[in-house]
C-alpha cells in the first residue's frame, strides 16, 4: 500500500508542480488602470466644453469665428494628443486606443466644419457637445471598469 501511494504521488508531484507554476502565471487581456489617464481625459472633456461653452454662448465681444479659435483648437489639439500616447503607452489597451481615436475623430471633424464655415449654429454645438460628452464618458467608464477589475 505504502509503495502504491509513493508511485501515485511519484507521478502525481510533476502535474502539481506544473498546475502551481502556471496558476502563479496569468495572461492580462486588458492594461492596469491609469489614473493619469483619467485626469488628462477629464481636463481635456473641461478643455473641449470650455470652448463649445463660448461658441454656443459667448462672452460679450467674444470672436466665434473659426479664426478668433484657433489658438483655443491647438489647445485641445495638445491635450487630444497627450490622451492618444497616454493610452498608446499601455499593452493591450485596445478599446482605450480606439475610443481616443473616435474622440480625436469627432474634435478634428468639428474643426473642419468651423473652418470651414467660420462659425457655427447653437443648436449644432450643442449636438456636438453631448457627442462629445458621450465618447469621453465611454473612454472614462472604460478606464473605471480597468479599477474595478472587470
Amino acid at each position: 500500500m505504502r509503495q502504491n501511494l509513493a508511485g501515485v504521488l511519484h507521478r502525481v508531484a510533476p502535474l502539481g508542480l506544473v498546475l502551481l507554476v502556471v496558476s502563479a502565471c496569468h495572461i492580462k487581456l486588458v492594461s492596469d488602470y491609469d489614473d493619469n489617464f483619467v485626469q488628462a481625459a477629464v481636463s481635456t472633456e473641461k478643455e473641449i466644453s470650455t470652448l463649445l461653452q463660448n461658441l454656443r454662448n459667448p462672452p460679450i465681444g467674444t470672436d466665434i469665428t473659426y479664426k478668433g479659435n484657433i489658438a483655443n483648437y491647438n489647445k485641445v489639439d495638445v491635450d487630444m494628443n497627450h490622451l492618444a500616447v497616454l493610452s498608446s503607452s499601455h499593452e493591450n489597451n485596445a478599446a482605450s486606443i480606439a475610443q481616443v481615436n473616435k474622440v480625436i475623430e469627432i474634435v478634428h471633424g468639428l474643426e473642419t466644419l468651423h473652418r470651414d464655415n467660420t462659425t457655427l449654429s447653437p443648436a449644432f454645438v450643442t449636438q456636438k457637445q453631448q457627442d462629445i460628452d458621450l465618447a469621453f464618458a465611454i473612454v472614462i467608464r472604460t478606464e473605471n471598469d480597468k479599477k474595478a477589475g472587470m
